[in-house]
């Protein structure tokens, strides 16, 4: 199991912490595997109007529950994954 830390943008990282988001497509640049550990961390980007840059110091984690190799439908190079909170 490798654990992967994860910028998240806070619009992204609000759906997460409501309950409403449960995926996130990425760039598979880290080899993603179902079982690896998520560390989301809260990030706000550099183009924000009116904020700072960087990390809010908040984080959520979560568990790879189930992968999709999107290069299936096109899109080569990226996956999905469902997570489950830990």
């Amino acid at each position: 199991m490798t654990v992967h830390d994860l910028k998240c943008w806070p619009g992204f990282f609000r759906a997460i912490e409501e309950g409403r988001k449960n995926h996130e497509v990425r760039r598979n640049d880290r080899n993603f595997r179902v079982g690896d550990a998520l560390r989301l961390m809260e990030y706000e980007p550099p183009a924000a109007e009116g904020h700072a840059p960087g990390y809010s110091g908040r984080e959520i984690y979560g568990r790879v529950t189930y992968l999709v190799d999107l290069a299936e439908i096109g899109v080569p190079g990226f996956v999905s994954m469902e997570f489950k909170r830990i």
